[in-house]
């Protein structure tokens, strides 16, 4: 059997980004090529967009308890970890002093709303001038993730049931 990731294509002015839902419950937010999505920008995308909007409703996710720990470094880039409060897994993400999520986002599905309201709590949310975006939904077979850098655990069960 086969599983299925799904990819958001995020397209805007000077760059591109995806959105990597994986059939083992993670979430990778990554830049293809181009400028980086600042935190008001993801927010407003993912705030706005019918698409990501459904696909990321609330009623959907299990509700999860986190405590929040920051580490502000020197040059006001800020380390997330949202620590669990249950028997589930941690998110870690990192936003640079430029508010920009320049190395991506990979988190269990399920704490990615804690994720955006941990942002909109600790950012200006304002919505940005003059940004337009579009976005394309596309289902992948899971064995040509391959080149998304993912773990050997995304794609090593795959040939279980043949064997």
């Amino acid at each position: 059997m086969v599983d299925t990731l799904v990819v958001y294509e995020i397209k805007y002015d000077g760059g591109e980004s995806e959105v990597f839902v994986s059939p083992y419950h993670e979430l990778l937010l990554r830049r293809s090529w181009g400028r980086v999505l600042d935190v008001p920008e993801l927010i407003y995308v993912f705030g706005t967009s019918e698409e990501l909007r459904n696909f990321f409703l609330p009623a959907q996710m299990p509700v999860r308890y986190y405590t929040v720990r920051k580490h502000i470094r020197t040059s006001g880039a800020v380390d997330y970890a949202l620590l669990p409060l249950g028997n589930y897994k941690e998110a870690r993400f990192h936003v640079s002093m430029y508010k920009k999520v320049n190395q991506g986002i990979k988190v269990p599905f399920d704490s990615f709303g804690t994720v955006l309201k941990v942002l909109q709590e600790d950012y200006e949310s304002s919505i940005p001038l003059f940004f337009e975006y579009s976005i394309e939904k596309a289902i992948v077979p899971a064995y040509s993730n391959i080149y998304l850098g993912l773990p050997a655990s995304y794609y090593s069960h795959l040939y279980e049931d043949e064997i």
